[in-house]
């Protein structure tokens, strides 16, 4: 499968990569429909942060979960999800068409803070 690998500042190249593999029981698999770059990726590619090995570009997605591991309860293979990095709340939210707004709030910094305090 092709990806966008960021290899240096202004070194951007499309590759063949090994297809994904459920490695851990809160993997998921995903079949791309829309990947874009974010924001975080264009510091390395100006060159303003180190690219020590090369890099995966494109970390905000919408697609089919083609495969998921042991763990995954909230989406099932099928659903197409969006995954937005502002949702992320030290882990990567994903949004099932149907339950934006219920991911948004699981997601959310307030409900953080309640979940740790029970």
């Amino acid at each position: 499968m092709l990806a966008t690998i960021l290899h240096g500042a202004r070194d951007v190249r499309c590759e063949e990569v090994s297809e994904p593999k459920i490695q851990k029981p809160a993997d998921a698999i995903i079949r791309l429909s829309a990947s874009c770059i974010c924001g975080s990726d264009l510091w390395p590619f100006r060159g303003l942060n180190d690219v020590k090995a090369p890099m995966a570009m494109g970390h905000e997605y919408c697609g089919i979960v083609e495969e998921v591991g042991s763990a995954v309860k909230t989406v099932h293979p099928g659903q197409f999800v969006v995954e937005q990095v502002w949702l992320a709340n030290g882990f990567t939210a994903i949004l099932v068409t149907h339950d934006v707004a219920e991911a948004r709030e699981a997601a959310s910094p307030s409900s953080a803070r309640r979940q740790s305090a029970s």
